[in-house]
């Protein structure tokens, strides 16, 4: 339902992946009570599916469990980071690893997405394949997916919420902004350690100009004692102002570090970029505990020694 985002489907996997996160159902509506009060109305030329007003308050609740579904467990910070270390094993294995179609060409994974034949053959026995490959080009990719099973996954420096949700900077323009806060010496070399994540959530509806509003506002009502025939939108004001958020987006934005011996380092930049555009940023419930500053990084590597490390990069112009 492009209208208001309403659909069975949607009732269904809400129920569902509640209920598997937090062992219970966690809306109280029941989808017999909701489909009973629907009723197919006229509205202005167009037949569409209405419901009591009495229910106003069980759809906002569906759209709440949408957003806090989406925070919690579609946009977990530790899901995005297992994404993120999936995509990087594949960009590593990505020229090396071929897939041979129908036509007998062997294709590598991005070209597999032009040619039919190739791209149903793609599936999850690539992560598999790439892991038990004796080719020590994916060694690598191989690294990568050794340290996601191992459960050693990247780290998250910090978070910050942006004061306007639909705020457009690139990640790539929001990098350079941070890595101008890191010690001049290893900065190239940190920057490409440093990973910008968006997490953008929203109620699923948004207004003619594209901006995020309430569902709520694009459900047409009915009154059973009234006019059952006769459709109507719920005006601001007959809304709940205890359950009615003020806002409808969110978007926030991860930092994350692939390389632990560079945690601080890293820290203490985005610290300084969060003092500098303060302005643009919210204040969020954390949901998450921060690192603490001036702790000493897994590998026992504090941020005195990693500026002082030499970079292994070959600096020499001939062999670049």
């Amino acid at each position: 339902n492009k209208r208001n985002g309403i659909d069975v489907d949607k009732l269904d996997y809400f129920m569902r992946d509640s209920i598997c996160c937090y062992g219970r159902a966690s809306v109280d509506c029941r989808i017999t009570r909701l489909i009973n009060c629907m009723r197919v109305i006229n509205v202005n030329g167009q037949m569409q599916v209405c419901f009591e007003e009495k229910l106003a308050q069980s759809l906002g609740d569906i759209f709440s469990l949408r957003a806090k579904l989406h925070k919690y467990a579609y946009q977990h910070r530790v899901p995005r980071v297992i994404d993120l270390m999936i995509t990087d094993a594949l960009l590593a294995a990505e020229p090396h690893f071929k897939i041979r179609a129908e036509d007998g060409v062997d294709r590598v994974l991005t070209d597999c997405a032009d040619e039919p034949n190739a791209f149903i053959k793609l599936g999850d026995w690539i992560i598999s394949a790439i892991e038990t490959s004796s080719d020590d080009n994916l060694k690598p990719a191989q690294d990568i997916l050794q340290r996601l099973n191992s459960r050693r996954l990247y780290r998250l420096a910090g978070q910050a919420t942006f004061l306007v949700p639909t705020d457009d900077t690139p990640s790539e323009a929001l990098l350079d902004q941070i890595s101008a806060y890191l010690p001049a010496g290893i900065r190239d070399e940190v920057r490409r350690c440093i990973a910008i994540e968006f997490i953008a959530i929203t109620y699923g509806s948004s207004d003619s100009r594209g901006a995020p509003d309430d569902p709520i506002s694009h459900v047409s009502f009915y009154n059973p004692k009234t006019n059952p025939n006769e459709a109507f939108r719920l005006p601001p004001s007959r809304q709940s102002p205890l359950f009615s958020p003020s806002d409808f987006a969110e978007k926030t934005m991860l930092v994350v570090v692939r390389d632990d011996d560079y945690m601080e380092v890293v820290m203490e930049a985005f610290a300084s970029w969060k003092a500098r555009y303060r302005t643009i940023l919210s204040t969020p419930v954390p949901n998450f505990n921060s690192p603490a500053a001036g702790k000493r990084t897994r590998s026992g590597l504090s941020m005195e020694r990693v500026e002082r490390r030499p970079s292994h990069r070959i600096e020499d112009p001939a062999c670049l």
